[in-house]
């Protein structure tokens, strides 16, 4: 837990924690049976994330880090710290067009997103939208499966809220009713 609270405090620690191989160690211990230690391990993969280089590393190699982390995304209701670390790690990854591919290669990965799209958690349902607006916005065949589910409607829904906690999640699903427009998979009426 130390490590990940260091991670926060700035690059060069960051880049200190990559040059000693912590990169490995870490990624060792999101593996670990351990609750705490699997937490606090994707917890700093999610500090670890904001160098460029070690999301090269996620996006760049033929490994299981995205779908790792996608997976982890759903173990909210066992484990809320882990999954809300993942999501964000899953949103930061999302953002770019081999995350989205590598995050549409898990063939859960709808029913994972829509399980928390439609949580209660604001931060979780947050993060969540952004990793769906990100790929909605990437891939026309995977805002069509979108649209084409039950997912729209909750879109739809969510874009309506008046709820102080969920703006955040509200600007994140008119995004991605906006990616599906963009497609020309939905009318703007449809979107209200």
């Amino acid at each position: 837990m130390a490590i990940t609270n260091l991670l926060t405090v700035s690059e060069s620690v960051r880049q200190r924690v990559l040059k000693e191989g912590g990169f490995a160690k870490i990624e060792h211990w999101c593996y670990e049976e351990h609750e705490m230690i699997k937490r606090s391990a994707v917890q700093c993969m999610l500090n670890l994330l904001q160098c460029e280089e070690v999301q090269k590393l996620f996006l760049t190699t033929e490994t299981d880090r995205v779908k790792l982390m996608l997976l982890y995304c759903g173990e909210h209701e066992d484990d809320m710290e882990l999954a809300l670390a993942a999501t964000a790690a899953t949103a930061i990854l999302s953002h770019e067009e081999s995350g989205t591919q590598k995050i549409m290669q898990v063939k859960s990965w709808l029913d994972i997103l829509k399980d928390i799209v439609v949580h209660d958690h604001s931060e979780l349902q947050y993060r969540g939208l952004i990793t769906l607006a990100n790929v909605m916005e990437k891939d026309k065949e995977a805002a069509t499966k979108v649209v084409e589910g039950e997912l729209l409607e909750t879109l739809i829904a969510i874009s309506q809220l008046e709820d102080f906690l969920r703006i955040k999640a509200k600007k994140e699903a008119i995004r991605a009713l906006a990616a599906a427009q963009k497609w020309e998979l939905i009318k703007p009426a449809e979107a209200k």
